[in-house]
């Protein structure tokens, strides 16, 4: 059982769903998080995998001399473990709106410090999500 389920458990809390997705905090330029997003009656949880962005995996990546394709440094792999989470409480969102083109699909989560993040699923079906953050 994962840290999340561990803490959601403990907490008492009724996990709606959980999905693999990018996570964008307006406030940090350039971040991007990959990792898995859990929604619950009473939090949304974030367990965070690695940053996905440009900077991040330019920052993990070796790239081999001869000219054959990109490896992974042993640190991205060693990211893959339970690497650290963050808590939003439900009672802090103020606004979700969905944002739907063809190829992209997004949330945007607004708290009630005005601070703003993203829930970036690509071009897979939202409503689903924005359904359990709703709840």
């Amino acid at each position: 059982m994962s840290t999340i389920k561990k803490l959601i458990k403990s907490n008492n809390e009724n996990l709606f769903n959980s999905w693999l997705l990018n996570f964008i905090p307006l406030n940090q330029k350039g971040t991007r998080l990959l990792g898995k997003l859990y929604v619950t009656d009473k939090n949304v949880y974030f367990d965070t995998k690695f940053d996905s962005s440009i900077s991040g995996l330019l920052g993990e990546v070796v790239v081999n001399t001869s000219g054959y394709p990109l490896l992974i440094s042993q640190k991205i792999i060693n990211q893959w473990g339970d690497n650290g989470y963050f808590t939003i409480p439900k009672s802090e969102i103020k606004n979700i709106t969905e944002n739907k083109t063809f190829l992209k699909k997004t949330v945007t989560l607004k708290l009630s410090d005005e601070s703003e993040y993203i829930l970036d699923y690509g071009i897979l079906p939202i409503s689903k999500i924005t359904e359990a953050l709703k709840k």
